[in-house]
């Protein structure tokens, strides 16, 4: 009774931070690194879709919880759905518009339907590395980066990405998502999407890339 009661809470807790997140403003805040830009220009020119590579920066600093202990804070886990559906996301190419959440309100639930895992910071370097290394559909690696050559770009990009933090530290979380949320990816074995929050500062990263057969 007692877990049941402590699942109620949390539902409860859920449904108020949904009403109250569309007023809070997201600032696209997207810088492009020497390492990344790499990626992103290689892909653009060999790939049938560019990738996607944002940062938004939560408006209210209060609203971080990197300990998950009050579920009306921002969490990446918890809150991915929420923050892709938000009205400041631009464009709005990477939408989870097959998903059907009406009625849905157990946050573990919708991250369950849309893939979300839980990656340390060495399991997000090595899964980058592998898709460099696999490259897409009709082309050979990203940036013609393979097997170790794969392993320092990705590493390359990691620094970046997590600048000013120490490795695998708990202030900036990163996630892997599935594909079959989203239109946008074309279902095929080179689809990959991360996320990571910076809960020291706020900034919520996505990055994603698909091919065509």
């Amino acid at each position: 009774m007692k877990q049941k009661n402590i699942h109620e809470e949390r539902i409860k807790a859920y449904k108020k931070w949904r009403k109250k997140w569309p007023k809070i403003e997201l600032a696209d805040i997207t810088k492009v690194t020497p390492s990344i830009k790499l990626l992103l220009d290689y892909i653009e020119e060999n790939y049938a879709v560019p990738a996607i590579y944002k940062q938004y920066k939560i408006g209210k600093k209060d609203w971080v919880d990197p300990d998950n202990i009050k579920i009306e804070k921002f969490h990446l886990y918890l809150h991915c759905y929420d923050l892709l559906m938000h009205k400041d996301i631009a464009d709005g190419e990477l939408k989870p518009d097959l998903l059907n959440v009406v009625g849905l309100d157990d946050p573990w639930g919708i991250a369950k339907l849309m893939g979300l895992e839980n990656l340390n910071h060495f399991q997000f370097v090595a899964e980058l590395a592998s898709a460099i290394h696999s490259g897409g559909a009709y082309d050979g690696s990203i940036c013609d980066a393979k097997g170790e050559k794969a392993l320092e770009l990705a590493l390359a990009c990691y620094k970046e990405w997590a600048v000013n933090h120490e490795f695998n530290t708990w202030e900036l979380s990163f996630n892997r998502l599935g594909n079959e949320w989203s239109s946008w990816f074309c279902n095929v074995a080179w689809d990959n999407a991360w996320v990571s929050y910076d809960y020291k500062a706020g900034v919520f990263t996505l990055f994603a890339i698909t091919d065509t057969d």
